[in-house]
């Protein structure tokens, strides 16, 4: 029979991993926001951004907000190999985790993504801008890599994956 001296010490590994993990995850939390409000402090972009803004301000807005969002992808991704490399022990069991999950995953995040970056490319519509989604009908207020975010005229924000944005409307800007 095991004494409780002899379990504690087969756990320890275990348990170390355990707050490995945690750390790791909250320090991916923290670096992540800390990245993200340091970035917008310091373009002074507001995390809803009005429809005022002129043609310059809106584009300048939507590529930094994309930016941030692809940083934080690549921490994260980071972040989730070192984890899971900490929890297993063999590189067979980590390539065939990210293998699968990659199967499940990847094809609508590729398509959100190169979507995403038609929409900035091609300047279809910017930050700012009112469009017309299906039947939603609002203000872009965010562009991502995976979704775009709108914020509709009764004041509901509208989040849409960018692999949805096949048909937009996009309405003339009135002037004054």
């Amino acid at each position: 029979m095991m004494g409780f001296t002899e379990y504690l010490q087969g756990s320890i590994p275990f348990l170390n991993k355990i707050v490995i993990s945690l750390v790791l995850l909250c320090s991916g939390w923290v670096v992540t926001t800390v990245i993200r409000r340091s970035f917008y402090k310091f373009f002074k972009i507001n995390k809803i951004v009005d429809g005022n803004l002129a043609h310059e301000d809106k584009t300048k807005v939507t590529f930094i907000k994309l930016g941030v969002n692809i940083i934080q992808y690549a921490i994260w991704f980071i972040i989730i190999s070192i984890l899971v490399s900490t929890l297993s022990s063999s590189i067979i069991t980590i390539a065939t985790g990210f293998g699968v999950t990659a199967g499940f995953l990847v094809r609508d995040f590729v398509v959100d993504v190169i979507t995403g970056a038609f929409v900035v490319g091609e300047r279809q519509f910017r930050v700012g801008d009112v469009i017309e989604v299906g039947m939603q009908k609002g203000t872009v207020v965010e562009i991502g890599m995976r979704t775009t975010k709108i914020l509709l005229d009764e004041g509901r924000l509208y989040i849409c994956a960018n692999r949805l944005l096949t048909a937009v409307i996009v309405y003339p800007r009135i002037e004054n």
